[in-house]
């Protein structure tokens, strides 16, 4: 089931028309989940697994190939989900199809209404892509260069 709930949500991310594909770079970024010193898709697309509860030796079969200089992922993500950080719509919930969906679609580059089309509810305190890209902004810190691609 986990399989094909993260299968819909790739699919979904796909889907979004991304014009640029973000990463960030900086001294210190909440959002750099492998710890490799650049936020991009990886990290969100371990954030996502993060949230559906898949295993630290999970996430990393996953990762296999890819330059990762962290371990304990789960434990990261909880602590980040703790402060608020992964959740970017406001609903009180860090959840891996509306947040970790937001925060995946952002760094593959797509911005505006499109950002929040179909992830944000009537409960959610940001509702349109430029309260989400706000938030996401605000939750990086130091950030020293951006650079789309």
């Amino acid at each position: 089931m986990k399989s094909l709930i993260l299968l819909l949500a790739l699919l979904i991310s796909i889907s979004a028309q991304a014009s640029d594909t973000c990463i960030y770079s900086g001294m210190y970024n909440v959002y750099d989940v492998d710890a490799n010193g650049k936020v991009d898709s990886n990290d969100s697309y371990i954030v996502i697994l993060g949230l559906f509860g898949y295993s630290d030796d999970s996430i990393k079969a996953t990762l296999s190939g890819r330059y990762v200089n962290r371990n304990r992922f789960n434990t990261y993500i909880n602590n980040i989900k703790f402060l608020g950080y992964l959740d970017i719509n406001g609903d009180g919930i860090s959840d891996a199809l509306s947040d970790g969906m937001i925060l995946h679609r952002f760094l593959l580059g797509v911005r505006g209404d499109a950002l929040a089309d179909g992830l944000v509810s009537a409960n959610s305190l940001r509702k349109t892509g430029r309260e989400l890209e706000d938030r996401i902004v605000a939750n990086v810190l130091n950030v020293s260069s951006l650079r789309c691609y």
